[in-house]
């Protein structure tokens, strides 16, 4: 976050170690809360997955931008700020949780594959190449989390789900993610079929870029679904 700065994306203001070697960090104060703890409470309209939506990948192409996977989109990194001075706006996205963040480029320090064997994320919304662990990740690895949560902002539940976690991950790695229109029958073809894309299980077969997933999310919905970003 500190060599990110964007509008949806919490600004990181100083960090630094104590004497007894504790880490700190100051970050801006957000006031609103987590989609995790909304979703809890109800789902969304269609209307504000869209413009959370929009608001989430104009964060990721900042971070790609600059070099950057996530690597750990999900529900209760996405923070719904108070949208102060547009009462237009359902809500200010704010993408939080660089911890696991990853360069783009290999070097030494950071290589392109994690450790063998060591998964990175959160299960329910990690993208079948980070289940493997040793496949590269890229920014459609985020594209792919992006739309695991617009999925649970819609429905409530993740796309994929299991008791038991190896049985989750192999769901994820193996079988094709399920539509959405079942579970939300008033969302827009358009919408659903942009959430799908972003789920396929081959990176390639996905948007190949935030921005290409958002200029299709702004091409194929009415403007008058989200205010005007």
């Amino acid at each position: 976050a500190a060599v990110v700065v964007h509008p949806n994306i919490v600004r990181l203001y100083d960090a630094g170690t104590d004497e007894d070697g504790t880490a700190w960090q100051v970050f801006e104060l957000l006031e609103g809360r987590d989609l995790a703890s909304l979703i809890e409470e109800r789902t969304l309209s269609v209307n504000e997955a869209v413009w959370l939506a929009g608001e989430l990948l104009e964060a990721l192409e900042a971070v790609h931008a600059r070099g950057f996977v996530h690597r750990d989109i999900k529900p209760e990194n996405v923070f719904l700020a108070t949208a102060a001075g547009n009462r237009s706006a359902p809500f200010h996205v704010k993408l939080l949780d660089f911890g696991i963040a990853k360069p783009l480029v290999p070097s030494a320090s950071t290589p392109w594959v994690t450790d063998e064997g060591v998964m990175l994320g959160t299960p329910h919304f990690m993208a079948p190449e980070q289940i493997a662990g040793d496949k590269p990740i890229a920014p459609t690895t985020d594209l792919w989390a992006t739309g695991a949560v617009l999925f649970t902002a819609l429905t409530g539940r993740p796309p994929f789900d299991d008791k038991q976690l190896s049985k989750l991950l192999v769901r994820i790695a193996r079988e094709p993610a399920p539509s959405i229109l079942p579970l939300r029958p008033d969302v827009p073809e358009a919408l659903a079929s942009i959430i799908a894309r972003a789920l396929r299980n081959h990176p390639a077969h996905r948007f190949p870029s935030a921005s290409a997933m958002l200029a299709a999310l702004d091409d194929a919905l009415p403007q008058t679904l989200a205010p005007a970003r």
